[in-house]
């Protein structure tokens, strides 16, 4: 199970939303690249950003951010926010991106906008199923869609995607803990590698879920924001205990 340090970032700074709300926002530092320099330094296999404005409006809206990110770090991306062309996937592709995160471009386009594409790109998507009350989000988490969690894992299962973020929004930014349930659920019925986000608090979260990853082959990583922006959570000693 990797540990994998999130940087989302608003208006060229990291911040963290409280359950989505992007009118309850903490700013937690003015300079994404040092940030992303920090978890790197600290060992970080994985960084999971997100353009929250790119989110919001449907474009990216911090590339020079990320740009000078890739610049800095030799560590993986894995990028998400606002990308719903092709264009815009081969961009940042080309910028050295390792894995580009997706979620409003599977819910609202026609099939065949992933049936097409190339299967080597296909390789390089992950989903990201964010719901609340089991209803999955898109648009930056702004608009529900008609799907739950199952048929939503059913469709991408369907498009030949092979990895996904799970976040229950409900938890994110709240240091209230995982939603275990959610994730065992989804581990159980899918053969895709799974990414668990949201609600992270704590080591003893870790241990927790590391006895679930124990179970389940498919638990690729966790995605861990606040709780490393607050010190509730030391990087390194989570590596550390998350690779045993």
């Amino acid at each position: 199970m990797i540990v994998i340090p999130a940087i989302d970032i608003r208006k060229g700074k990291v911040v963290r939303l409280y359950r989505g709300l992007y009118n309850k926002e903490t700013i937690y530092d003015t300079d994404p690249v040092s940030v992303a320099k920090k978890w790197a330094k600290n060992g970080a296999e994985i960084l999971h950003i997100v353009d929250l404005d790119g989110a919001f409006y449907g474009e990216l809206k911090n590339i020079s951010v990320i740009k000078n990110i890739l610049r800095s770090v030799k560590t993986k991306i894995h990028l998400g926010g606002g990308i719903r062309t092709l264009e815009q996937i081969k961009l940042v592709l080309d910028l050295g991106v390792d894995r580009v995160v997706m979620s409003t471009k599977l819910f609202e386009e026609d099939d065949d906008f992933f049936k097409n594409m190339d299967k080597d790109l296909l390789k390089k998507i992950i989903a990201s199923i964010d719901s609340k009350a089991h209803v999955v989000l898109e648009r930056g988490w702004t608009k529900q869609t008609s799907l739950n969690v199952e048929a939503a894992f059913k469709k991408i299962e369907r498009l030949g995607i092979k990895s996904a973020v799970v976040t229950d929004i409900s938890c994110d930014g709240t240091l209230s803990g995982p939603n275990e349930e959610l994730l065992k659920e989804i581990l159980s019925r899918s053969k895709m590698n799974i990414i668990c986000a949201g609600g992270i608090s704590s080591i003893d979260d870790l241990l927790s879920l590391k006895k679930i990853d124990d179970a389940y082959p498919n638990f690729f990583g966790v995605i861990v924001g606040k709780a490393l922006y607050e010190n509730k959570i030391n990087l390194e000693e989570a590596i550390t205990i998350c690779e045993k």
